[in-house]
């Protein structure tokens, strides 16, 4: 299997029972939350399985930063080049998640890394969505009719017409200067080093004195780059 198939198989969409969805965040009376998709764990595990075997992929887990108490873990995730005798790696890290906390640091930067190499990329052109959710406890989980909005929207983005389906609540956008970070050149500058971007948030960091925040985009086209914004804004979350 040359590159270019390898790259088709590695990147080809999953099937909506493959596609999880997370809550970001809610309208105040938490009657409406804004998802955003991503794959499970173990249908990336399948995908690499079916598309170079399970003897040709592996994955080596690290602890990254500590941000405020709170750890963050890095996956390096390796495939075998058959023609070069080599292992080829891409890693990508997430902080500890908030219920069991390594476990969930762990998964989401095995997912992360996943991405790098294009698997489930293209869930980020569908950007977040809101719909319908229901208070449980502390917490917000998606309602069936939410869950129903959530599965046609990802079938429309199969379809080609991703945009489409209207979203009763705004999503948050927000301009930033980019920092050693090229532009498209298809992008026009809108003044001297700035540059305006359709992009989703992957992640965000904030310096310990919360006077910069580093935020990693991607825009629809899977291009990734990082910018820096002064302060702190706590409305920038994944999946903006």
């Amino acid at each position: 299997m040359n590159e270019q198939e390898l790259t088709k198989k590695l990147t080809a969409p999953f099937e909506a029972k493959d596609v999880e969805w997370r809550i970001q965040q809610t309208t105040q009376d938490k009657s409406r939350g804004l998802a955003v998709a991503f794959i499970t764990s173990r249908a990336i595990q399948k995908r690499l399985d079916e598309t170079v075997g399970p003897f040709h992929w592996k994955t080596e887990f690290s602890p990254w930063h500590q941000i405020v108490n709170k750890g963050s873990q890095l996956c390096a995730l390796s495939i075998y080049d058959e023609e070069r005798k080599e292992w080829v790696t891409k890693t990508d890290g997430a902080e500890n998640s908030d219920i069991e906390p390594v476990k969930g640091g762990l998964s989401d930067s095995f997912k992360r890394a996943a991405v790098q190499w294009g698997i489930g990329r293209y869930l980020y052109s569908m950007g977040a969505v809101w719909v319908d959710v229901e208070q449980k406890g502390k917490n917000c989980y998606i309602t069936e009719a939410g869950r129903k909005t959530l599965d046609a929207r990802y079938a429309q983005m199969l379809q080609g017409k991703a945009g489409t389906a209207s979203s009763p609540a705004p999503q948050k956008t927000a301009s930033l200067v980019t920092q050693r970070a090229a532009a498209p050149a298809t992008l026009p500058p809108t003044k001297a080093g700035a540059f305006t971007f359709d992009y989703t948030v992957q992640d965000r960091k904030v310096s310990e004195d919360g006077k910069l925040t580093a935020i990693s985009l991607c825009d629809r086209q899977g291009r990734q780059l990082v910018c820096l914004r002064p302060g702190n804004d706590p409305q920038l979350a994944q999946g903006i």
